[in-house]
């Protein structure tokens, strides 16, 4: 083995014991799994986050807040009927909660950061002046970390029409994609209960309808979750845009299952349902009766939104 620097980071991988100290040694059946990807990568990968759930996806401290904002930008809650299943942490920009708008989790405001309430339900309370510096440096090395690992799949574009299914295997699965791009259709992702898929989309991340159900969702039926995906938008360039119909108490058409890291893109949501955290340090706009539920995000342990809304006959 040629990695030592990585060795001493994690006591297990996936069911795999790593033996710490000057020797090292991997059970034979660990690697063959694992051929798909470097063992460089994996254990980087793991190393910077942990094992299972969200952390597995190299968040870290990143992984409490359901939707954070990284830096000076807004984050807009608005419209009918919107709920946030988690915490709301905002760095130094500005929140701003409509009437009907539902947070159950607290607010985390860091130093400079400010809210305008307009009477909407904060079930957890308003932190003030909360030192949120190791989960900005969590999210943004999560972000450069991905971006760095071997892709096991290569595709041009992701529209669920020439490829409608991503098959993933037991391990970490890094799906490299120029763009997703849904209107209509939807994207299946598979694999044994075990996968872990990180997407880096390097283009265009949108999935936009004005009456249709768009979706990227998780094969529940082998026992993925939504926390098992990481879609990983890179540098800066156009909107995140997840939006269908209808939103509110019926929300919603489009849907996306895992979170969404985009340090360097403006994301908007509207109306959409994202099962997994929203990220960015830019603006975040969270409007038209959409949710956004984290399961895995420590103060608000909840069972992930299983609906799926099929295509209409017009499409």
């Amino acid at each position: 083995m040629s990695e030592p620097a990585v060795w001493p980071t994690a006591a297990r991988v996936f069911g795999t014991v790593l033996v710490l100290g000057g020797l090292a040694a991997v059970i034979g059946a660990y690697l063959g799994a694992r051929s798909a990807v470097s063992l460089r990568d994996e254990l980087a990968f793991v190393a910077t986050g942990g094992i299972g759930g969200i952390t597995a996806l190299g968040l870290g401290a990143a992984g409490n807040c359901t939707v954070f904002e990284l830096g000076t930008g807004r984050v807009v809650l608005s419209g009918p009927s919107g709920s946030i299943q988690g915490d709301v942490c905002v760095a130094q920009g500005k929140v701003s909660i409509s009437q009907k708008q539902s947070i159950s989790g607290k607010i985390e405001l860091g130093d400079g950061a400010s809210l305008i309430n307009h009477s909407g339900s904060i079930l957890g309370g308003i932190q003030r002046n909360v030192d949120l510096t190791a989960q900005i440096n969590a999210a943004f090395a999560a972000a450069s970390t991905d971006a760095a690992l071997t892709c096991t799949q290569t595709y041009p574009l992701l529209d669920g029409n020439t490829l409608s299914v991503i098959t993933g295997v037991s391990g970490l699965n890094v799906i490299c994609v120029s763009d997703i791009s849904l209107s209509t259709n939807h994207v299946l992702i598979t694999g044994p209960a075990d996968a872990r898929f990180v997407f880096n989309v390097s283009g265009n991340f949108v999935l936009a309808a004005e009456s249709a159900a768009p979706q990227v969702r998780v094969d529940t039926s082998t026992g993925l979750l939504p926390s098992a995906v990481l879609f990983n938008v890179l540098g800066a360039g156009s909107d995140v845009v997840i939006a269908g119909s209808p939103g509110g108490a019926n929300c919603c058409g489009a849907v996306v299952d895992g979170t969404i890291l985009a340090p360097q893109r403006n994301v908007f949501v509207s109306p959409a349902l994202v099962n997994g955290e929203v990220i960015s340090a830019k603006d975040i706009n969270i409007v038209g009766g959409s949710k956004i539920a984290c399961p895995t995000c420590s103060s608000n342990k909840i069972s992930v939104e299983t609906k799926i809304v099929a295509p209409t006959s017009s499409q």
